[in-house]
């Protein structure tokens, strides 16, 4: 079930840019840096293949 959700849930994936971190502890440490609540409304997904 974990793996499931790592690969679904998008703030559980990882970072493309930096795949050590997740985008949670990037939306955290943008908030950190910024001192503004941010929350993620809306997001696309894409796939590549098929």
């Amino acid at each position: 079930m974990e793996k499931f959700y790592k690969e679904v849930c998008l703030l559980s994936q990882q970072y493309i840019k930096d795949p050590q971190k997740t985008v949670e502890d990037v939306l955290k440490e943008t908030i950190g840096k910024i001192g503004e609540n941010i929350q993620i409304k809306r997001f696309a997904r894409f796939q590549i293949g098929e």
